[in-house]
């Protein structure tokens, strides 16, 4: 049994996965005797838990808070955005068996962040350009993770997790083997402590078998918080400073605003990474789309009555500009300029007022527009304001 102090990624909806890197440091190098903050148990429980998204029977599968459970700030709330996320709906059905044996809550205080750790954030917010901050706070958290638990306990556990209807019937399975368990694919199992083979032929035997503590694994974690809560106040506000800066637009002309009869707002997106644009353009731009790297979709804004026309980005390749081009109280033409310099074709036409929407070192997350009806009552994108 080791208390480590490694992070966790849990930007992935697959589960948690533990970093390789020390974070964090216990401030008392050694105690003459157990703190005040661990405490023994010997507890047998059942636990069964409902979950509606198959990212949250994924966590809870491996013990873990769902994320509503989770403290999510902006900048991890980016990294879960751009991640791909498992689509899937429930309900799902998780199923454990524990043996208690330890529990472990860390008072925050009781830590200081690793020095290493405190230096590359220090190091990504000193580069010159917001978007470089932006990608340098991101290979700190891939490389030191997103969050550290600090309340766990340690024991052995059994979890099933799949449909309501296949864990009933578990349930009512007299001897059950891990092996019975494989004939139904829908179905996922999770063994944490102990002597696998025994729990491999017999589960029953494996939960009354005695295990010593070189055995025992972390079995639940109830608490967990950012990685940045380590950090010194003045570090912490940068980084959140930074990233409020990175969901704002700063227009460089004024663009025209015009009445119109709907309003789309984009907004609820700002966190997320764009993966492609999608329009559909021809004399004007009819519609615009946005597709993000986790799968999702921004609203449809206008009809998709004109040629469709793709503009794709590479990986860590972002919009830095956008071009607008207003004619008539309609939006006739929009083009793109990237991180890495390419410039898109010009959507639509040449045609109108220009406006050109940036940010010094910022980049594009999300589009909203004015929506109107033209004379056969088509929708019309009329204007677009970008974040």
């Amino acid at each position: 049994m080791y208390v480590g102090l490694n992070a966790d990624h849990i930007d992935d909806g697959s589960g948690p996965r533990k970093s390789s890197a020390q974070v964090a440091n216990f401030k008392t190098e050694e105690w003459s005797s157990w703190p005040a903050w661990i405490h023994e148990l010997e507890e047998h429980t059942v636990d069964e838990i409902s979950t509606d998204s198959e990212r949250d029977a994924n966590y809870v599968h491996a013990g873990w808070p769902t994320r509503a459970e989770v403290t999510v700030e902006p900048w991890l709330e980016s990294r879960i955005a751009r991640c791909p996320q498992p689509m899937g709906t429930g309900p799902w059905v998780t199923k454990r068996v524990s043996i208690r044996r330890l529990m472990v809550d860390i008072p925050l205080e009781e830590l200081t962040p690793s020095s290493s750790f405190v230096a590359e954030v220090e190091e990504a917010l000193c580069k010159f350009a917001e978007s470089e901050r932006f990608l340098g706070l991101r290979e700190v958290f891939d490389k030191w993770g997103d969050v550290l638990a600090l309340a766990f306990e340690f024991g052995t556990s059994a979890s099933v997790t799949g449909p309501p209807s296949r864990i009933k019937v578990l349930d009512e399975s007299p001897g059950l083997q891990l092996g019975s368990i494989a004939a139904f694919p829908s179905v996922r199992t999770c063994i944490q402590g102990g002597v696998l083979d025994i729990a491999h032929d017999d589960l029953t035997a494996w939960l009354s078998k005695s295990v010593p503590p070189e055995r025992w694994a972390k079995i639940k974690v109830t608490r967990v918080v950012p990685i940045t809560a380590l950090l010194p106040a003045s570090l912490q506000s940068e980084v959140k400073n930074l990233y409020a800066q990175l969901i704002s637009y700063r227009p460089e002309l004024d663009a025209k605003m015009v009445s119109m009869d709907q309003h789309v707002d984009g907004s609820k997106h700002a966190l997320k990474t764009i993966d492609k644009l999608v329009l559909h353009a021809g004399n004007v731009i009819q519609s615009i789309l946005v597709n993000y790297l986790d799968g999702t979709q921004s609203h449809l804004c206008g009809e998709t009555w004109g040629k469709e026309q793709v503009f794709s980005l590479e990986q860590d390749e972002f919009v830095v500009e956008v071009a607008t081009w207003l004619k008539n109280e309609r939006l006739s033409g929009l083009r793109f300029t990237t991180s890495k310099g390419r410039i898109s074709q010009i959507y639509g036409r040449f045609d109108g007022q220009p406006t050109v929407y940036s940010s010094p070192g910022g980049v594009l997350v999300a589009l909203s527009a004015d929506l109107g009806y033209d004379e056969d009552l088509r929708e019309m994108l009329c204007n677009i304001q970008v974040s």
